[in-house]
C-alpha cells in the first residue's frame, strides 16, 4: 500500500488512465485523484440540479454526499434532505462527463451562465438514460470533479484483483464527511 492507505494495483489501475484522461498532466492530476478518492470514501459535499428546474436561470440546487466504494467502481449520492434515499451508479454505466457552459448547453437546455458552473454526467443503465447535474461554487472544485471522474471512469475498464484491493481504507482524518462544495 502506498501512503494514501490505497493498494498498489488499484494506484496502478487509475494511474495508466491519467495521461490519457488528461495529456501532459499526469503528474497534477495524479495528486488530484488520490485526494478525490480519499474524500470520496468519507463522503463529499456535492450540489445537484433539480432535473425538473435544470433549464432555468435559477434552477433548485440540492445537495447530496457522494461516496466512492472501496474498489472505486461505484458512487453513491446522499441526498441531505428528507427522504434521505440513495442512488449508486456504477463508474461503468457513465457514458460521459461535460463540463464548460459550451459543451453543456449543446447537449441540453440549460441557462448559460448556470452550465458554466456545472459539470454533467451522463449515464446509461439498462432501465434507461439518466443525466445528473452537479453545480460547483467554485471553478477549481468543478475542475477537479470532472477530471477525476474521467479518470475513474476509464479505470474501471482496467480489471483488478478484488482480494488486493477491498482493503483500501483512507488515511485517517479529523473530519467524517466533507459536507462543502469542494470536490
Amino acid at each position: 500500500s502506498g501512503e494514501d492507505g490505497l493498494p498498489e494495483v488499484l494506484r496502478e489501475r487509475v494511474d495508466a488512465v491519467c495521461e490519457e484522461a488528461v495529456p501532459g498532466s499526469a503528474s497534477r492530476i495524479e495528486s488530484s485523484i488520490w485526494d478525490f478518492c480519499s474524500r470520496g470514501r468519507q463522503g463529499i459535499g456535492v450540489i445537484l440540479l433539480d432535473p425538473a428546474s435544470a433549464n432555468l436561470s435559477r434552477p433548485s440546487k440540492v445537495p447530496y454526499v457522494v461516496l466512492l466504494d472501496s474498489l472505486l467502481t461505484t458512487m453513491t449520492l446522499w441526498p441531505q434532505r428528507s427522504p434521505p434515499s440513495k442512488s449508486t451508479v456504477a463508474l461503468r454505466e457513465i457514458v460521459a462527463v461535460h463540463r464548460g457552459a459550451d459543451a453543456i448547453c449543446a447537449r441540453m437546455d440549460l441557462d448559460h451562465d448556470v452550465a458554466q458552473d456545472c459539470v454533467v454526467v451522463d449515464v446509461s443503465r439498462p432501465s434507461g438514460e439518466a443525466r445528473l447535474v452537479f453545480w460547483f461554487e467554485l471553478p477549481k472544485a468543478q475542475k477537479q470533479f470532472a477530471e477525476c471522474l474521467k479518470v475513474l471512469r476509464m479505470s474501471v475498464d482496467h480489471p483488478v484483483d478484488a482480494s488486493e484491493s477491498s482493503a483500501w481504507q483512507p488515511q485517517p482524518t479529523t473530519k467524517r464527511q466533507d459536507r462543502s462544495n469542494v470536490a
